[in-house]
């Protein structure tokens, strides 16, 4: 059994970073009074849960000695794919099923090519990102055209 030992800079960090958030926590108590509410708090909780389960999954990513550049464009992407599904009018379950199997489908093609087809995993995300980018640059062109074609 290997010997732990406590490394004193690590800990000074770590508290360190817990007396800043506690320090800004008071100083937004003190400018707002509204701010340690329940409503307020669960209006951060909720905002934030998107940011944490994606930050979850690029460490996962990382920690298996990967990176993936292509979260934020493949989400936006997925975003803007379900909020024109709803807008369409079709059923909230349906468009929900739908946009993540578009998304888990861009994840398979990307750990696919990546381990089955040697592709470096910098280049893989990097043209994954660019081809997000233009697929919904592409959808919203054409949402534009249409709203200007039917007026």
């Amino acid at each position: 059994m290997k010997n732990k030992h406590i490394n004193l800079s690590d800990w000074m960090i770590f508290l360190g970073m817990i007396a800043i958030f506690a320090i800004f926590t008071i100083i937004c108590k003190l400018l707002g009074k509204n701010f340690l509410n329940v409503p307020n708090l669960m209006n951060i909780v909720n905002q934030a849960s998107i940011n944490a389960m994606l930050a979850i999954g690029a460490s996962l990513v990382i920690l298996t000695g990967g990176i993936d550049l292509s979260v934020g464009s493949v989400v936006g992407f997925i975003g803007i794919f379900l909020a024109m599904q709803i807008n369409n009018g079709t059923p909230l379950p349906l468009a929900l099923l739908m946009s993540l199997a578009i998304g888990g489908v861009v994840g398979l093609i990307n750990g696919m090519l990546i381990s089955y087809g040697k592709v470096p995993a910098l280049l893989q995300h990097w043209e994954v990102c660019k081809l997000c980018v233009a697929w919904h640059k592409s959808l919203m062109v054409d949402r534009l055209y249409q709203d200007l074609t039917f007026q």
